[in-house]
């Protein structure tokens, strides 16, 4: 079943009048082909030089995606065909866009919610657990699942939203993927390898051209162990190539900084969700350009983001502060680099970390997002 028809029946199913969005889950079947690396045996250590030079092995399958759509409270006719497609980042789920649970259940309501904000917009949304994560299909963590597979997996469930002949039902004149972190690399890698795409804009959360500056000590920080040995109840019997964080300061450390609820982090640690190897070992290909992407899109990164903006090496891991800097100077701007054609537009988040939709600053985040996306047309 093609995934428009799957939201007609959705949309079919429920009442048009609604004071919240209304959202239902459904399954996105995704054949892909991708150029996977040959990883050798010990991972560690792998710069981006070396990820570059190492054999390919073309890697095919069916997988599933899971996923949540959101029909929007506010009802805006030029928005109503406009989707924005919500990519996750390591340890997280669809869940993440709306306050770390289901919308209208996460935590202290919709205060974090991006899902929330963009319903009272009048957007439609689309959150998916990548391949790999939350209800999703989970093949092997090391050999099928790396940036590549994830990027050709986003790229056939961007291709299943597009209007076609044949499609029927509901159909998206425009797809705007909204991207973190993880999910943001794997937005790059789109844009390296499809340009061409069939989506209006970017929108880039928590990524920058530095991640091989903090990146592995970032790593380091949290702590991962095989999933099924970290946290035996929850991940029984899981492949041991998903890994899961186990350092609650180091976690914190990674992804908060500044104006945030300890409380939030605490529940986020206490329900972090498995990474898979091949995910964190292939994730610096996004530090490739993009030369051939063309459109548009906004970079938005907390202003001490540590994971993509830290000063030194070890910052991460020592507890150092990350700091992207100000202006055209700042780390956020000069990731232009990567996107030489492209129309690029940069913004920050002050005194906030790596999960700009988890601070108390979130409704800044949310605000940026949204006053982009309306200063396009969209």
């Amino acid at each position: 079943m093609r995934l428009a028809w799957c939201i007609l029946f959705l949309l079919g199913s429920t009442l048009p009048a609604q004071s919240e969005p209304t959202c239902n889950l459904l399954t996105i079947n995704v054949d892909i082909t991708a150029l996977n690396i040959q990883l050798p045996s010990n991972i560690s250590g792998l710069t981006l030089d070396i990820l570059t030079a190492l054999p390919k092995v073309q890697i095919q399958g069916t997988y599933q995606i899971a996923a949540r759509y959101c029909e929007p409270e506010v009802k805006n006719s030029s928005r109503t065909n406009t989707l924005q497609l919500l990519v996750h980042g390591v340890t997280y789920t669809k869940d993440y866009w709306s306050g770390l649970g289901p919308p209208g259940q996460g935590y202290d309501g919709d205060k974090y919610s991006y899902v929330a904000y963009a319903s009272k917009q009048g957007y439609p949304t689309l959150a998916i657990d990548r391949i790999c994560n939350g209800n999703s299909s989970h093949p092997n963590g090391l050999t099928v699942i790396q940036l590549p597979a994830n990027t050709e997996a986003l790229y056939q469930v961007i291709l299943q939203l597009q209007p076609s002949p044949t499609a029927g039902g509901r159909r998206f004149n425009k797809v705007i993927p909204v991207c973190h972190s993880e999910g943001a690399t794997v937005c790059e890698l789109l844009m390296q390898v499809h340009p061409d795409a069939p989506v209006a804009t970017y929108v880039i959360h928590g990524f920058t051209n530095q991640f091989l500056v903090g990146g592995a000590a970032s790593v380091a920080a949290v702590v991962f162990l095989p999933a099924s040995i970290a946290a035996p109840t929850r991940f029984p019997g899981l492949d041991p190539t998903y890994l899961l964080t186990t350092s609650a300061s180091g976690s914190q450390g990674v992804f908060y900084y500044g104006d945030y609820d300890k409380q939030v982090a605490a529940y986020d640690f206490a329900n972090t969700n498995p990474v898979p190897a091949g995910e964190l070992a292939t994730s610096a290909l996004s530090q490739l350009p993009a030369p051939l992407y063309k459109g548009s899109l906004l970079l938005l990164n907390g202003q001490n983001d540590q994971i993509f903006c830290a000063v030194l090496p070890t910052d991460p891991l020592i507890g150092g502060l990350g700091n992207c800097g100000t202006g055209a100077t700042s780390t956020t701007a000069r990731t232009q680099v990567l996107f030489p054609a492209a129309k690029f537009y940069y913004n920050q988040v002050a005194n906030t970390g790596h999960d700009l939709d988890l601070h108390r600053t979130a409704a800044q985040t949310f605000k940026i997002s949204h006053d982009y996306l309306a200063s396009q047309g969209f």
